[in-house]
């Protein structure tokens, strides 16, 4: 509902804000105008004379706190020249000016904020909102989704912490969890969904981290019964790669841990699975993995298996290694060496359904990186 404009002093609006009784609703973005933009903008309605253009407000049905929908900026821009005019060139004189000049102010009333979010989404034409900001409001997610998705986040925070820990610096190793923590992420979102593009690069990582997380979260939501199998076997993966890590890496100074070797365990991981295999397999895989690279700066991009008694041994050119290879996002450029790991015994039942992993297009479909990403020798998610 419209209750039409109002003229307001900014003095007021300031006041209102340092009393609470205006505040900015969850989903607003924050303040973001460089000190130049702030300085062209008090400069700009110097000249015009101090019209400060339309704010907009609103409060929810029956409440009494105010809401600032549009004008975030502009406002807080407002408030910091009044308070330090000398930072913007700006003399005692001129910000006075601002202290008393008028502001029109639109005010409405929304029965929730989500109406209200939808709505600022539509009439914002100010700085260009990216898709972090315009969804920021949508991160709550039920109570049941809420929950499952924390716990795959505390299981990649665990892998996140493991790796840091054993990286070269502190600094590297904070950015170092940083990336394995989205990239786990972006990662668990494609082995669930299938999800065939998250376009996640010449973006900063802290909007990377809230575009994956929301995906994540409003996934959940929608798929949380038709997809709970995925979510939990993506949970027992983490905790058992979690493990085998935490005890290789008592023994051996690994110098870099990336997304490759992280997707290329997922990778060993479907294989396991799909062949039939025993967890032992899995974690020989894994266990192989870490030992082999101990002390390179760069992960090898293949590895071959021989898996004993099979009808079929699992070798480079067979059509299971190639598989793992392209959906892994390995063998790019940077390929330099293929190792070989134990022979493993092979589970009772073995069979060879491994040769065409996936053949159905199944929910666990890892995404082939791009032309373009193959270039950089980098996977889809990293």
């Amino acid at each position: 509902m419209n209750t039409g404009p109002s003229t307001r002093i900014v003095k007021d609006i300031v006041a209102d804000y340092k009393t609470g009784e205006l505040t900015n609703p969850d989903y607003q973005r924050e303040y973001v105008w460089s000190l130049k933009k702030a300085t062209h903008f008090l400069r700009r309605t110097k000249k015009l004379g101090h019209v400060l253009g339309v704010i907009t407000t609103y409060r929810l049905s029956g409440g009494t706190t105010n809401f600032l929908q549009d004008g975030r900026q502009r406002v807080t821009t407002l408030m910091r020249a009044i308070e330090r005019p000398m930072d913007y060139g700006m003399t005692k004189e001129d910000a006075d000016a601002i202290r008393l000049a008028q502001v029109s102010q639109q005010s409405m009333v929304y029965d929730s904020h989500d109406d209200a979010r939808l709505d600022f989404q539509h009439l914002n034409d100010g700085v260009g909102l990216i898709p972090y900001e315009k969804y920021r409001g949508d991160l709550e997610c039920d109570e049941h989704g809420r929950s499952l998705y924390e716990m795959v986040r505390a299981k990649v925070d665990d892998l996140s912490t493991g790796m840091a820990g054993i990286s070269r610096s502190t600094e590297h190793s904070r950015k170092k969890a940083g990336q394995l923590h989205r990239n786990s992420l972006g990662l668990f979102f494609q082995y669930a969904t299938r999800h065939r593009d998250l376009q996640l690069y010449a973006k900063s990582e802290r909007n990377l981290n809230d575009q994956i997380e929301r995906r994540v979260r409003s996934w959940l939501n929608d798929h949380l019964d038709e997809w709970r199998p995925s979510v939990e076997g993506f949970i027992r993966t983490l905790e058992r790669v979690n493990a085998i890590l935490r005890d290789k890496t008592k023994d051996h100074d690994l110098r870099r841990w990336d997304m490759t070797a992280v997707r290329a365990m997922y990778a060993a991981h479907l294989h396991c699975r799909n062949a039939g295999c025993t967890s032992d397999v899995f974690d020989a895989l894994v266990e192989w993995f870490v030992s082999a690279n101990s002390n390179r700066k760069a992960w090898p991009a293949r590895f071959e298996v021989d898996v004993a008694g099979s009808p079929q041994a699992l070798r480079m050119d067979q059509v299971s290694i190639r598989w793992i290879e392209r959906v892994a996002g390995l063998g790019g450029p940077s390929v330099v060496a293929v190792k070989r790991v134990k022979k493993i015994n092979a589970p009772a039942g073995y069979d060879e359904s491994h040769v065409v992993p996936h053949a159905d297009g199944g929910v666990e479909t890892f995404v082939e990186p791009s032309v373009a990403n193959r270039a950089r020798g980098r996977n889809a998610v990293e």
